[in-house]
């Protein structure tokens, strides 16, 4: 969400077809995507990964959005987080700088997180046991030893 509010202030300041493309450009990579519309929702330029996206648009086109906006926030049900980030140059100009982060990093991380702490909790479980066996074998014997000098006393 960041990236798309720092995005939609460069293009605040210095609005042009320059600008918009030296955004497109920093977001052409699998992770991340920016599409940037006018207020009718038409593209005016978008990352490479524009296919898969395209029917996100609607989610902004449907509503008034006025201020950052996070449009798409399931991450366990989604491909993409999406934010909407409005824009007003002038009264013939605006519309949003919208970015769509992939989930796929966030998967995994939540993955393998779960993993270790499966792992964290047997291991636990492990070392709880083999104390639990070391102590009662500690705490045990000086009583095993006292019965066993009542019995031999005591013949």
């Amino acid at each position: 969400m960041v990236n798309g509010k720092n995005y939609r202030d460069v293009l605040v300041e210095n609005y042009s077809q320059l600008t918009i493309h030296h955004i497109v450009m920093m977001e052409k990579n699998e992770n991340r995507n920016v599409i940037i519309t006018d207020k009718d929702g038409n593209i005016i330029d978008h990352s490479e990964h524009i296919k898969l996206l395209e029917d996100k648009l609607s989610i902004v086109n449907n509503q008034k959005i006025d201020m950052d906006k996070i449009i798409i926030n399931e991450w366990k049900d989604s491909p993409y987080i999406a934010s909407a980030h409005p824009y007003d140059i002038d009264e013939n100009t605006d519309g949003y700088v919208v970015m769509f982060q992939s989930t796929k990093d966030l998967l995994q991380m939540v993955k393998g997180m779960n993993l270790h702490f499966a792992i964290a909790g047997v291991t636990s479980l492990i070392v709880l046991l083999i104390v639990y066996t070391i102590l009662s074998k500690i705490i045990t014997k000086p009583f095993i030893r006292i019965k066993d000098a009542q019995i031999t006393d005591g013949d």
